[in-house]
């Protein structure tokens, strides 16, 4: 009898789905001991660990729409836009110098012009995607973080903008992977403190500690529109030169 149920409990144990998780990051720990703070600083610097990047992106929306973009990155603070599809956004760049200077070619004119902040919340081009979000290259420059929960796999961050940061999310919550530490996903905030937007990454890229996420869904929660985000190709420390985030590149390409 005792060795039927030694076999009986053994064939139960092979029947229940085994649960793994993956191994903290090494860093984790101490970087908990630290703050909150420390682990949001961290996660920036695993986005964007190169000293510049090329991507390549597709869009599509729940309405049809496709785009397809070249982004480049530069430093903590740099990105240039460059519309490639469709043929009537074909003109249409956007250079970002952190988060109160940013400036807009826009097809059929000559001259690029500064955006106003209350502007950079609106979507762009038929997506849910903004330029805020654009901007938002690090996080921790313009948010302080508090832990809020955790999980075996997750830290969720509760994230409070700065005094004078020129964002207009006053509020965000981050969601890192205790794996990778980093973002996997964002929910933007109203004045209010309701999720208005929110963003979930998936296919983790990692080149040489490059970190990448190459699939990423922005949903507007109120009305369920949705733009797919998807990275086709990356190039890291190509020496992007310092004019494609000048005005003349804005007006005149490379």
């Amino acid at each position: 009898m005792i060795r039927l149920l030694t076999a009986l409990i053994a064939l139960a144990a092979l029947a229940l789905p085994a649960t793994a998780f993956a191994a903290d990051d090494p860093a984790l720990a101490k970087l908990m001991a630290e703050g909150a703070d420390a682990v949001l600083v961290e996660a920036d610097r695993r986005h964007t660990s190169w000293d510049d990047q090329k991507l390549e992106v597709s869009m599509s929306t729940d309405k049809g729409r496709k785009l397809a973009l070249e982004i480049f990155s530069k430093g903590t603070d740099r990105r240039a836009i460059a519309f490639v599809e469709p043929a009537d956004l074909r003109d249409m760049r956007i250079v970002v110098k952190g988060t109160d200077e940013i400036y807009a070619k826009i097809p059929g004119t000559r001259k690029a012009r500064r955006v106003a902040g209350h502007s950079r919340k609106q979507t762009l081009a038929g997506t849910q995607w903004n330029l805020d979000m654009g901007a938002l290259i690090r996080l921790s420059p313009y948010y302080t973080a508090k832990m809020s929960k955790k999980s075996d796999t997750h830290l969720v961050l509760a994230l409070t903008r700065r005094e004078g940061a020129d964002i207009n999310y006053p509020t965000l919550t981050a969601t890192i992977a205790r794996a990778t530490l980093t973002v996997e996903a964002l929910d933007y905030h109203d004045d209010k403190g309701d999720v208005v937007t929110t963003e979930r990454r998936t296919k983790l890229d990692d080149t040489g500690g490059h970190y990448t996420y190459k699939d990423v869904m922005v949903t507007d929660t109120k009305t369920k529109a949705y733009t797919h985000i998807t990275v086709q190709s990356i190039e890291n420390n190509s020496n992007i030169s310092n004019r494609v985030f000048k005005k003349r590149w804005l007006e005149r390409g490379m």
